[in-house]
C-alpha cells in the first residue's frame, strides 16, 4: 500500500541511452575480442528489450505513469535532398528521440502523447500591458509532431499551463 497516484519517468531518452551502455558493457565483459565503446546492431535489440520490459512493469503498476522524452527530427519519410534543392519545401516531422521499437511501445501504452512548448503572451496588470511566457501542451493530432490522445471526449488542441490534474479532468470530462 502507498499513497501515490502517479509516477513520472522523466527522460526516457536518457534511460534508453543508459540501457544501451549497460548492454554494451555486459557484452564487453563477456567478449575479450570486442572493441570497447563500439555499438553493435544486436546491442540495440537487447537494449530495446530491456526498455520494453521496464515500460511493461511501469504500465502494470496500479497508478498513472508519465513518460517524458526529448524529440528529434525524423528524416525517414523525407525524400533525398540535394544541396541545390530548397529544403524549406520539405516538411519536417518530430518524434520522441527513442529507438523505433521502444517508441512504438510507448505510443501503444499511453493515453495522451503531447508536446510541451512555450509562447509569448500579452496581458494586462494594473492597467499596463505586460508580456510573459506561457507553457502549453499540444495534444491534438498533428502531422508535424507525434501527438494525439485516446479519449471519448474531445480534448482542446492545446492545454494552457498544463498540469496532470488538469489533463485528467479534460480526459474524464463528461
Amino acid at each position: 500500500n502507498h499513497s501515490y497516484e502517479w509516477v513520472a519517468l522523466d527522460g526516457l531518452t536518457r534511460i534508453a541511452n543508459m540501457s544501451l551502455r549497460f548492454v554494451m558493457e555486459q557484452q564487453e565483459e563477456r567478449d575479450l575480442d570486442r572493441i570497447p565503446g563500439m555499438v553493435q546492431m544486436k546491442d540495440y535489440g537487447k537494449s530495446g528489450e530491456l526498455m520494453k520490459g521496464m515500460l511493461y512493469n511501469f504500465h502494470t503498476l496500479d497508478m498513472g505513469v508519465i513518460y517524458t522524452a526529448q524529440d528529434r527530427m525524423d528524416t525517414s519519410h523525407m525524400p533525398d535532398v540535394d544541396e541545390d534543392d530548397d529544403v524549406d519545401d520539405v516538411e519536417a516531422r518530430f518524434v520522441p528521440d527513442l529507438p523505433k521499437g521502444v517508441r512504438s511501445n510507448v505510443n501503444a501504452i499511453v493515453d495522451v502523447i503531447g508536446r510541451i512548448y512555450t509562447v509569448t503572451v500579452e496581458g494586462e496588470k494594473n492597467g499596463k500591458t505586460i508580456t510573459g511566457r506561457q507553457r502549453r501542451l499540444w495534444v491534438a493530432p498533428c502531422e508535424q509532431y507525434d501527438t494525439g490522445y485516446r479519449s471519448k471526449n474531445r480534448l482542446p488542441t492545446f492545454v494552457k499551463a498544463p498540469t496532470v490534474p488538469k489533463l485528467i479532468d479534460l480526459i474524464k470530462e463528461k
